[in-house]
């Protein structure tokens, strides 16, 4: 959380949300967890609030597994579409986002701390059955 976000939520907001009926899941590679992915959903919407990967562990194409658990996960819940926001600044994830298909639907105005515009994502989710 602290490695990736500069509006990290605290130890006890994690554990908070992870107590809650919320969709949280993680990526582990060799017993250690590397990645976590956490997404509410409402109706048949998906919001991803966080996704974070390891320094150690970026570029090995755990954020893309993730993604993928969550194309899953929408699919046998029959939610339609994923949603997020990502800062404006934040070149690496827009750029992460789009090759997995997310394209920019608008700008919501300073909305994360440090005071930043965000950009508003969102795609369909993609059926598992149509994955390599």
């Amino acid at each position: 959380e602290h490695q990736t976000f500069s509006d990290a939520w605290s130890e006890k907001a994690i554990l908070d949300t992870l107590r809650n009926p919320k969709q949280f899941f993680v990526a582990e590679k060799i017993g250690k967890i590397v990645g976590y992915c956490i997404v509410y959903t409402a109706d048949d919407e998906a919001d991803i609030a966080r996704i974070a990967v390891l320094k150690e562990s970026r570029r090995f194409g755990v954020a893309s597994e993730l993604i993928h658990a969550l194309d899953v996960i929408c699919w046998e819940n029959q939610i339609q579409i994923i949603m997020l926001d990502v800062r404006v600044s934040n070149d690496d994830a827009r750029a992460f986002y789009e090759k997995h298909g997310f394209t920019q639907d608008g700008i919501r105005e300073i909305i994360i701390k440090p005071i930043e515009d965000a950009i508003l994502m969102s795609r369909a989710v993609i059926p598992t059955k149509n994955r390599a």
